[in-house]
């Protein structure tokens, strides 16, 4: 998978995951390969402290890091109460995308899941939809070439607004 700095989409030609992308170089030597977190698997030992393991993508353990280092509570395995912590968007066109993502496992005891979308990235407006029970979503009737703020709230029957995700942005093509 090398793009040797060429202005031309780039994937994941071992993983087969794509990820349309432009590369630009920002000096006039040839860049050797890009490499992009959805195609680098993790090879070490398992942390078990932040359910990192060996064989997840770069992309999934950086999203379960930047929650660990902002909300530890939310992320703690053991916890009843926990965020959802691997999610991501694709299939995204001028007007639509798609979000995939897992629900924590017991010990957890998650009973509500909310997705929560906005242009705005305080969500002081927002757009919610009523997630519990899937994995995937697919958000429609988006205005084209706009960035987007998603995130997920999780609710316990004893905390209805228990744990909220990291936040990811994205772009809607033109």
């Amino acid at each position: 998978m090398s793009c040797n700095c060429n202005t031309k989409p780039c994937g994941c030609e071992d993983t087969k995951l794509t990820t349309p992308l432009t590369t630009y170089c920002k000096n006039q030597e040839p860049c050797e390969e890009a490499l992009f977190a959805e195609c680098v698997e993790y090879g070490g030992n398992d942390i078990v402290d932040i359910a990192i393991n060996s064989g997840e993508r770069l992309d999934t353990i950086l999203k379960k890091l930047v929650l660990y280092l902002t909300n530890q509570s939310c992320f703690d395995p053991t916890a009843t109460c926990q965020s959802i912590k691997d999610f991501e968007i694709l299939g995204i066109t001028s007007s639509e995308a798609t979000v995939y993502w897992t629900v924590p496992g017991s010990p957890a005891a998650i009973t509500a899941v909310t997705l929560e979308f906005s242009t705005d990235p305080t969500f002081a407006t927002s757009t919610t939809a009523d997630a519990t029970g899937l994995t995937e979503y697919k958000i429609i009737n988006m205005l084209a070439d706009t960035e987007y703020y998603l995130r997920f709230k999780t609710s316990t029957d004893g905390n209805p607004d228990c744990c909220t995700s990291i936040t990811l942005k994205f772009k809607t093509l033109a």
